[in-house]
């Protein structure tokens, strides 16, 4: 069984010192350079609780308005969503599905 990438990328944020800085600096790069793509516009922020911090994130708005082109990339198949997260094996991980501790593969 294959690690969940979140878990992989929280290890290597508290070990790599480089990595750390890296992503603090530019977390989508950063990310990308270990394989994980995310997808759709937009900040890309690694949060880490600490004694003193913690972060509590929630889903987008699932009564929002999904713009048609958003829905281009989801309709009849799967795609980019500019909500999700596509690792370099081709697994594709919705921010829900990953909240949730699920997984999606729509490749294999």
């Amino acid at each position: 069984m294959t690690e969940n990438p979140f878990r992989a990328i929280s290890r290597i944020y508290h070990e790599d010192a480089d990595f750390r800085a890296a992503a603090d600096k530019d977390a989508r790069s950063a990310l990308a350079g270990k394989g994980v793509h995310i997808d759709g516009p937009g900040e890309v922020r690694l949060a880490v609780d600490t004694e003193d911090t913690t972060h509590i994130v929630f889903p987008s708005d699932p009564n929002a308005a999904i713009p048609s082109d958003a829905l281009d990339g989801v309709a009849g198949g799967w795609g980019g969503h500019p909500n999700g997260m596509l690792t370099e094996d081709g697994v594709h991980y919705t921010t829900a599905q990953l909240a949730a501790g699920g997984r999606y593969n729509s490749c294999h």
